[in-house]
């Protein structure tokens, strides 16, 4: 057999053809039939599988020196794990003795869990850092384009986290690289300005790095250029954001990664829902890993069941699962920042008069039509939606007007809103427009100072609070990325969505690295309502429609009526 190596891919040529269902085990491999041979992506991991078929075969395998260069980057990999868990002190030591680890590059001195995960990724093509929010991994990010002298970076992120980037490379460079900011204009005017800056920069002999942000980056003609340009790295930033393979963005990440020498993933949640986000986040990475065909990855790890067999049951081969995953992932979490303590305290109020009422009757609806199969986790995500506006005290009809039905939330809200000193700043956290406003009423009754964090207002400076602010508003969705919350150390939680990885950005905006004072998350919660069992299946991690489904569907306790 012969393995020859091409720009973008492997062959394999004279393989026997009763050996055909081994080569096709291999994870993104297919059949050339025209060339009769089989091909799989240029990686170190398929590189690795494909010696490793042959030897099991016994077959012997010539190889060029592409496929050399392959396995001594599978070396890498597995020698890059040193730098992770127990083998940490090796780290430690190298620290020590500054032997084995480059001085780092940025003006700011580097934690030794971030000098870590730069020996991590320095022989990596693709890596994950899944640095939990607040541990720096924008940090590692900047010192790796620093380290490696990359002439020609892109960084695709959230719109809300553009700044972020733009004021940490101010921060952390001594001489930042030429900036490329892409926010303004069309897609053509994005593409002409990254164009003129790139020129700019190769003329000036200056790094330059292009920021942009999911949703402008595919469109054509900025999308095309692009990917007609050679990157020596590219950067997702909140990378659960190509976590759907079939969306515009995953798709364009895909074909992203062929024009990238150094591919890196950034998440402090890499799997927000389940094991199935992992996909579309590691074909960016390396194709070989989990495979391009999200029809047999899924087989593979899921146990599908329910209506269609489109509901995740289960999982199986959850050791092989965790290993491939393992390989390209640096993971911290915030135990190492030593922060200080963070407590949650729940306030509760009653829902009465009108608003019992209404809320009496379309659980009793919402109730019935699950245990009579009638609701799927599809629709039931409005009917809950209905349920938790009722809690925030109001309701939207049919002819989508928003009509209050009690003040009970914010009354509590006043109450616990007004027993903080107004010398403390204080973040209160909102699902609902609705919310926003009353919180701000509320502010203003108090005597308060408010500022807004929200999809149609942003008073943050740099994605932080100015001074003079007393209560700041947020959006749920718009204040989860990118954000930096520790002038805070009271969050209240007035309203939040179904989202587990949502609520933890939310809290961890407050909680992170230079929080320097106990954090306190006071939860406002309508007694024997659905916001108990929101919190419920937040704490244990699960996916809340589902979680609320079954509580139902085993006739365990709802509300306090029924429990």
């Amino acid at each position: 057999m012969i393995a020859e190596t091409l720009p973008d891919r492997i062959r394999i040529s004279e393989t026997q053809y009763e050996q055909r269902a081994e080569w096709g085990a291999i994870p993104a491999g297919r059949w050339n039939k025209r060339l009769l041979c089989w091909e799989y992506p240029r990686s170190p991991i398929a590189a690795g599988r494909i010696l490793k078929t042959a030897k099991r075969l016994n077959q012997p395998l010539l190889r060029d020196a592409g496929f050399q260069e392959l396995l001594e980057g599978l070396m890498h990999i597995r020698q890059a794990q040193d730098w992770k868990g127990p083998n940490a002190a090796k780290a430690v030591r190298a620290y020590a003795t500054m032997k084995d680890i480059k001085p780092y590059h940025t003006i700011t001195p580097p934690w030794l869990h971030q000098i870590c995960a730069s020996a991590f990724l320095r022989e990596l093509e693709a890596a994950y850092l899944a640095m939990e929010m607040g541990t720096g991994k924008t940090l590692v990010a900047i010192n790796e384009i620093l380290e490696t002298k990359a002439m020609r970076s892109l960084i695709v992120c959230p719109k809300s986290v553009i700044d972020v980037w733009e004021d940490e490379f101010e921060r952390h460079c001594a001489t930042p690289p030429l900036l490329s900011i892409l926010t303004k204009g069309t897609a053509r005017d994005k593409a002409a300005q990254m164009i003129r800056d790139c020129r700019l920069a190769e003329i000036e002999q200056r790094q330059v790095a292009v920021i942009i942000n999911y949703d402008s980056v595919w469109r054509a003609p900025l999308g095309d250029e692009i990917l007609n340009s050679e990157w020596d790295v590219v950067i997702l930033d909140e990378a659960q954001r190509i976590k759907t393979a079939s969306a515009k963005a995953g798709k364009f990440a895909y074909k992203l990664r062929k024009v990238a020498k150094r591919r890196r993933c950034l998440s402090g949640t890499m799997l927000p829902n389940n094991r199935l986000d992992a996909f579309g986040q590691y074909r960016f990475l390396d194709p070989a890993a989990f495979g391009t065909n999200f029809t047999r990855f899924r087989a593979r790890y899921a146990i599908m069941g329910g209506f269609g067999d489109y509901e995740v049951k289960g999982w199986q081969n959850e050791d092989e699962y965790d290993r491939i995953l393992d390989l390209f992932a640096y993971r911290v979490d915030k135990d190492v920042l030593d922060l200080p303590p963070e407590t949650d305290v729940d306030r509760y109020c009653e829902i009465e008069g009108e608003a019992a009422r209404v809320y009496a009757n379309l659980e009793d609806a919402f109730i019935s039509d699950v245990k009579g199969g009638v609701v799927t986790a599809a629709n039931a995500l409005t009917r809950l939606l209905r349920l938790q506006q009722i809690t925030s005290g109001f309701v939207t009809t049919e002819e989508g007007h928003e009509a209050g039905v009690g003040d009970h939330k914010v009354n509590l809200l006043q109450e616990v809103l007004g027993d903080i000193d107004p010398s403390e700043t204080v973040v209160v956290f909102c699902r609902f427009r609705h919310d926003l406003s009353v919180v701000q009423q509320v502010a203003a009754r108090l005597g308060r100072t408010w500022g807004e964090l929200s999809g149609s207002q942003d008073d943050l400076e740099r994605g932080r609070i100015p001074e003079g602010i007393q209560v700041l508003g947020v959006q749920v969705q718009a204040g989860g990325l990118g954000v930096n919350l520790i002038a805070a150390r009271y969050t209240i939680l007035y309203s939040v969505g179904f989202s587990l990885a949502e609520y933890l950005q939310a809290k961890a905006r407050t909680h992170r690295g230079g929080q320097d004072r106990p954090v306190t998350y006071i939860r406002l919660i309508a007694k024997g309502t659905v916001d108990e069992k929101v919190y419920q299946a937040l704490a244990d991690k699960r996916e809340v429609v589902d979680a609320i489904m079954e509580f139902i569907k085993r006739g365990e306790s709802w509300i306090g009526k029924n429990g």
